[in-house]
């Protein structure tokens, strides 16, 4: 969510069915919407504070408008929203004395964990899916059957390398903050 609303729209369509994108995107990121919109997600650890009295009065609806987003919502994501959400409040708390670099660090490493593991639930579907598909036992369809499992193990493999050397790089700039931060107390 890098403060592109037309992009912001177009795929709070895909994943919520619904055009509430401003609501869908503070659900899912846990901050304001002049954070999302003014692309400074990244510079805040702190979770937007709601008054829910505010809210009710701003917006008399509010409710029936979460209904809305979670209800259309697959319960997949929605599972993988509220664990991101919880995993986000842990990393605020464990985090919170480190600098403010180390804490956005330690909140991009919880969502790359969630990531890999949504990588290899795809994956695994995926070959699932290839597995089970209806095909005649010649040996075209199974040499396709073949390279389709193969092109799902390297698109898994692309994809969590990247995540893993994003998460290397990391943890060697975490490591500098804190030397620099220890020195130059």
């Amino acid at each position: 969510m890098k403060g592109d609303t037309k992009m912001i729209k177009h795929w709070s369509r895909q994943l919520s069915g619904t055009d509430l994108y401003i609501l869908f995107s503070t659900i899912l990121t846990g901050q304001n919407w002049s954070a999302i919109e003014g692309k400074s997600l990244a510079k805040s650890t702190a979770p937007a504070h709601f008054s829910v009295g505010s809210m009710m009065k701003e917006h008399p609806d509010i409710l029936r408008q979460i209904t809305d987003v979670l209800s259309s919502v697959p319960p997949v994501l929605l599972l993988v929203l509220k664990t991101n959400d919880l995993l986000r409040m842990v990393d605020q708390k464990l985090f919170a004395d480190q600098p403010l670099a180390v804490q956005q660090h330690a909140q991009l490493r919880t969502w790359m964990r969630i990531s890999h593991y949504c990588l290899i639930a795809i994956r695994n579907a995926r070959s699932q899916d290839i597995h089970h598909s209806v095909s005649r036992a010649g040996f075209l369809q199974t040499a396709s059957r073949i390279g389709r499992l193969a092109m799902n193990w390297i698109s898994f493999w692309v994809y969590d390398a990247a995540l893993t050397l994003y998460s290397v790089v990391l943890t060697i700039e975490d490591v500098f903050i804190r030397w620099r931060a220890k020195f130059a107390h």
